[in-house]
């Protein structure tokens, strides 16, 4: 005999007598489960099978006498394990925050038992460890799955004070403090660089989220130059005698942060005679004759650009 209804994977337990009992009898026993390889037959009075796949399956005990083969069967029902998964098994917990796990999709009448203690299908975590849910159907065949929880710090997120918008030609260039490699930038309008060039006055928030999926949020407030009136007009002059008396000696910028722009000067047939990525305040037409020169000065992190003419005058 054997129990009618099993789970999947668990052994079932057969068993068998002879009445009268016959000496030397040897009872065969075969599970009806092919799949099972060698597995599938055994010997003796008592015997147990483990069925890998759920079904019904008919199991039979064979002995031989003079007098003939007699035969006995029993037919077990086997139940599916449930279907229990909370993959990805590694998962990412920001400081301070919450994070939800659990599973989803079970039929009617499955429990649930976290190994901590809580029983509903999906819960919420505030500390890192690992996490183990027993998952049984209304058959009582259960499965169980794990998840590791690990605690990543959340991003410390900085943009500059408020900052006064002077023109839209020289627009305020918008930095977060320095943020982990791998961290993705999302401003208030979809842009995803790191910096932002603000050209009109306004609230600007940016998002930072690190490889980890922790995330943070900053805003600043850029205002317009009628506030406070912080802003020094742009004045590029158009002259300059470097002569030695130590007035008007070189080309220097007012108004505008030097090293943030780049200067190429040009001779008045259009040849590039200097360059300088990040300008000084310092060109005074060393080894240049009097004479028109131009000017281009272009901004890489807002795209500004000045363009003029300029009188070198000894």
């Amino acid at each position: 005999a054997a129990a009618a209804t099993s789970c999947a994977g668990a052994p079932v337990a057969f068993g068998a007598t002879l009445s009268p009992a016959a000496a030397n009898a040897v009872i065969t026993w075969n599970f009806g489960d092919p799949t099972a390889g060698a597995a599938n037959t055994a010997t003796g009075p008592g015997v147990s099978h483990a069925y890998a796949s759920a079904g019904t399956y008919t199991a039979t005990a064979s002995v031989v006498l003079p007098s003939g083969t007699l035969t006995a069967q029993q037919t077990v029902t086997v139940a599916p394990l449930p279907a229990v998964s909370l993959a990805p098994r590694q998962r990412t917990l920001c400081a301070g925050q919450v994070l939800n796990i659990g599973t989803s999709g079970q039929p009617a009448g499955t429990t649930y038992r976290w190994e901590d203690g809580p029983t509903t299908a999906t819960r919420e975590v505030r500390a890192p460890g690992r996490y183990v849910l027993t998952v049984t159907s209304s058959q009582g065949c259960s499965a169980r799955d794990s998840v590791n929880v690990e605690v990543a710090p959340l991003p410390v997120l900085h943009l500059a004070p408020p900052a006064t918008l002077c023109s839209e030609a020289q627009p305020v260039v918008l930095r977060p403090n320095a943020q982990p490699a791998g961290t993705a930038y999302r401003w208030q309008d979809g842009t995803t660089t790191e910096t932002y060039a603000a050209r009109r006055p306004g609230r600007y928030r940016l998002e930072v989220r690190t490889a980890a999926g922790c995330f943070a949020a900053d805003s600043v407030e850029v205002r317009g130059p009628h506030v406070d009136g912080e802003c020094v007009p742009v004045k590029i002059p158009n002259i300059i005698t470097p002569n030695g008396d130590q007035q008007n000696q070189a080309f220097v910028l007012q108004g505008l942060t030097a090293p943030d722009w780049a200067l190429a000067i040009y001779n008045r047939w259009g040849r590039e005679i200097y360059r300088q990525p990040h300008y000084a305040n310092d060109w005074s037409a060393a080894g240049q004759p009097d004479g028109q020169y131009y000017y281009l000065l272009t901004n890489p992190a807002t795209g500004g650009k000045y363009q003029g003419w300029l009188q070198v005058l000894r």
